[in-house]
């Protein structure tokens, strides 16, 4: 049987974009028979099939194929109505957030590891972190301008930069990138594209992490800027850590971006009964000195607004 048949979905949305018909579709092999895609006069059809195989894109045309392609292309461009054929693999290669976000293999990765680090008594980075993350980064990359394409590779890397605590809470950044460059590498990403992601997810921890393109910039920012008492997984508060203490008291956390001025604001509404100022300082400065690195990084300065006072 052929190998890597195209979908019958997309050749035939392809097919109608060049305004060419197409060859019946054998549901026992999943692909066209070679008679008759020669006979229907399909371009895209024709490209892709062989005298021996059908569809293949590893194979070449046969000889009666590349005839049949050739009459039929010329057919159409005296009618004026040839384009240029859309690229099927470009178009099978593109990988979305809405892909790995319903991956089974990356929520099962994303679950175990929430519930390695709940053991561990930190705080939670699951699916809701994940999804939160994803979505600030897109965010701030379609505010300051960036293409559509560029926001959606920043969500995937927001959504996937802590999948590396599956493995261990050291060096899950990098841990993280590895993982996530075997995932999308399955799901068929370019390497431009998983160059980009790998090296924003293995840049996003204050230890070793640098804004070393736009999407570990907006990644950065993303992640450090969820600080909220929804977060806290400990139910006993008489055993609450500083860290659960500081995000129980984060009433509200939001990350404001103003374009014209260049200016990304951290803004943060926190509870000082439950957790003081410098708590808070103690475990996010470092974090804090990271989102300004960030910030710089896509151009932009950073703020940090806690209860209405502007802090830097």
């Amino acid at each position: 049987m052929p190998e890597e048949a195209p979908r019958l979905t997309d050749l035939t949305r392809l097919c109608r974009q060049v305004r060419f018909s197409h060859a019946p579709y054998d549901r026992s092999t999943k692909h066209c028979s070679p008679p008759l895609l020669v006979s229907a006069q399909c371009a895209i059809c024709l490209y892709y099939s062989t005298l021996k195989g059908g569809f293949s894109r590893g194979k070449g045309l046969g000889v009666k194929a590349e005839s049949e392609f050739s009459n039929s292309l010329e057919q159409h461009r005296l009618r004026g109505t040839s384009r240029r054929l859309p690229k099927i693999e470009s178009e099978m290669s593109l990988v979305t957030l809405e892909m790995v976000r319903n991956d089974p293999t990356v929520r099962t990765y994303i679950r175990a590891a929430n519930e390695a680090l709940s053991a561990m008594g930190y705080t939670e980075h699951g699916l809701r972190h994940a999804g939160i993350v994803a979505n600030n980064a897109r965010r701030l990359c379609l505010k300051l301008g960036y293409t559509e394409r560029q926001a959606e590779l920043s969500a995937i890397a927001g959504f996937l930069h802590d999948v590396g605590n599956v493995i261990a809470r050291d060096h899950h950044a990098q841990t993280g990138a590895l993982i996530a460059f075997h995932l999308l590498s399955q799901m068929g990403m370019p390497a431009e594209e998983l160059a980009i992601i790998i090296s924003a997810i293995g840049n996003h921890e204050e230890a070793s992490g640098y804004p070393v393109n736009y999407a570990a910039a907006t990644v950065i920012l993303a992640d450090k800027s969820d600080v909220h008492f929804s977060r806290v997984q400990n139910p006993h508060r008489d055993q609450f850590d500083i860290h659960d203490r500081v995000n129980f008291a984060t009433q509200r956390s939001r990350l404001r971006v103003f374009p014209k001025e260049r200016i990304i604001e951290l803004n943060l509404e926190i509870d000082t009964s439950v957790a003081s100022l410098m708590e808070y300082f103690e475990i996010f400065l470092e974090r804090m000195v990271m989102c300004r690195r960030a910030a710089d990084a896509l151009d932009c300065r950073f703020h940090l607004t806690v209860n209405g006072s502007p802090i830097g």
